[in-house]
C-alpha cells in the first residue's frame, strides 16, 4: 500500500475492527486510513511522500486479500477518487 499524498504518520498500530493500521495527516484537518494490513512499514511520527509504502497488504483477512482505504476530512469520510488522481 503507498500513501496517496505527502503527509506524517500519526498512527501505525493495531485498530479494532481494521487489524494493521496506518492513518496519514495530510494537513487542513484531512487524513487517510489503510487498514487490513499485514505488516507495517513506517512509524508514527515519519514524514513520507507520496508513493511512499506504507505496508502490505493481508492476504488471509477475513474479507479476502486486499486493504481498506479512506480518506477523511474534518473527521467525516470523504470521496477519495480527487486524491487518487492528485499529482
Amino acid at each position: 500500500m503507498h500513501a496517496v499524498h505527502e503527509g506524517r504518520v500519526v498512527f501505525a498500530d493495531r485498530f479494532r475492527g481494521y487489524g494493521l493500521m496506518v492513518v496519514l495527516d495530510h494537513g487542513d484537518k484531512r487524513h487517510s486510513l489503510y487498514a487490513q494490513l499485514a505488516e507495517v512499514a513506517v512509524a508514527v511520527g515519519q514524514d513520507v511522500a507520496a508513493g511512499t509504502v506504507l505496508g502490505t497488504a493481508d492476504l488471509g483477512g477475513a474479507d479476502g486479500p486486499g486493504v481498506y482505504f479512506e480518506m477523511r476530512y474534518q473527521g467525516r469520510p470523504e470521496d477519495p477518487l480527487d486524491w487518487l488522481h492528485r499529482p
